[in-house]
């Protein structure tokens, strides 16, 4: 039978190898040997194999990916999370090399559009509590303490509780990105302390209208010693 040269060996092939165990209940060591090496050596090419097409995928070229569904977006991302395949985001998608192409059509198919309960609880969330922060980072951390994952980057993207994969918090609108909260909490403290100083000067008109009042209309009453007493408290109280 033919042979097949390894390393000064001469191995039969799988084959004969095949036909001899099936036919012979007891197996030779000799044989055991050669099936040994001969699986070795298939591991061997199959390993040099999978270097060669890991080496062509590293060189591969990059490919853009666009969506218009930040959901979908969302879904394939977190897909290649998983795979640990590298990809860097865009301002409407991300950037992957084409060796990966096939994968990601794959996982297109796969995607199926959500209910938007994730998105507007997100929303409802966010405007809830960030009345409550003085900048992004407060608000970041409120979220956890709901349940929330955090994900940091060139754009923040948040995961609520119970949902499968992460969300662009710019995806929600153009209220609800890093920079817009930020202004938006500036805008709720400026708001909130105007209103405390214009709260403060409202309450002290109310009250030197009320002692004007009163001093008014005690002055045209009948007045006992007591009365006349109280109108000069204050009328010394306005001027203090």
């Amino acid at each position: 039978c033919s042979t097949i040269p390894y390393n000064g060996l001469h191995i039969e092939n799988e084959r004969s190898i095949q036909a001899k165990l099936k036919q012979e209940r007891n197996i030779l060591s000799s044989d055991i040997s050669k099936e040994n090496v001969l699986n070795l050596k298939q591991k061997l090419a199959s390993a040099n194999k999978k270097i060669s097409n890991l080496e062509k995928d590293k060189s591969s070229p990059v490919k853009s990916f666009f969506y218009s569904d930040p959901d979908k977006q969302s879904f394939i991302q977190s897909k290649m999370d998983s795979m640990n395949i590298p990809y860097v985001e865009t301002e409407h998608g991300f950037d992957a090399q084409e060796c990966y192409v096939e994968q990601i059509r794959q996982w297109e198919k796969e995607f199926k559009s959500s209910s938007k309960s994730f998105r507007e609880k997100i929303i409802a969330d966010i405007d809830r509590l960030l009345v409550q922060c003085n900048d992004v980072e407060e608000l970041y951390k409120k979220l956890q303490a709901e349940g929330y994952k955090i994900k940091l980057g060139k754009y923040v993207s948040v995961k609520p509780p119970m949902a499968e994969r992460y969300i662009r918090l710019k995806s929600l609108g153009e209220e609800y990105n890093e920079r817009a909260l930020q202004n938006r909490i500036q805008h709720c403290m400026n708001f909130e302390n105007n209103f405390n100083v214009l709260h403060n000067e409202v309450i002290e008109d109310i009250v030197v209208v009320f002692l004007v009042s009163l001093i008014i209309l005690i002055r045209f009453a009948d007045c006992n010693a007591y009365i006349k007493y109280c109108i000069v408290c204050i009328e010394v109280s306005l001027f203090l």
